[in-house]
């Protein structure tokens, strides 16, 4: 069984074991959307679940793609009290080349008991994905998921 769950995890397929609590992050990684010659998040969303509202979560990742043909700048933005960048691009803004990719880390800390939602931007210059964005969720009210 663990050889099998081994292979899973390294092909990217491991199935999500039950259990009862549902409030650690849930990522949207599902970039069946996306294709070569665009410029997109990895993963598109990333719920945090229930924190303790002056709580803080575990770092999540998110990657910019650059799927086209020639080399994008990258700038990342985040404006919200709730969500905040943990490690950025090593320069602002990022020359990201054709196939490459980068990640920021972010985390979330509500300050109150709430419910939160904000993009993490993405801004390029490239003419047809000028603003990319990654969808950021948490709440801090207990009944909000079952913390």
């Amino acid at each position: 069984m663990r050889a099998l769950l081994l292979l899973l995890l390294l092909a990217g397929c491991a199935p999500r074991l039950a259990d009862d609590d549902d409030s650690g992050p849930t990522i949207d990684d599902d970039d069946s959307g996306t294709d070569e010659g665009a410029v997109y998040a990895v993963p598109e969303s990333v719920d945090f679940g229930y924190i303790d509202a002056l709580g803080f979560s575990a770092a999540q990742e998110v990657a910019i793609v650059n799927g086209t043909q020639q080399t994008v700048e990258v700038s990342v933005e985040l404006d919200h009290p709730a969500f905040m960048l943990q490690l950025v691009f090593p320069e602002d803004p990022l020359p990201l080349p054709p196939g490459a990719q980068d990640e920021v880390w972010v985390f979330f800390a509500p300050p109150a008991e709430d419910v939160y939602e904000a993009p993490l931007v993405f801004e390029t210059d490239h003419p047809g994905f000028e603003r990319v964005e990654a969808l950021l969720t948490g709440c801090s009210i207990p009944d909000c998921a079952g913390g």
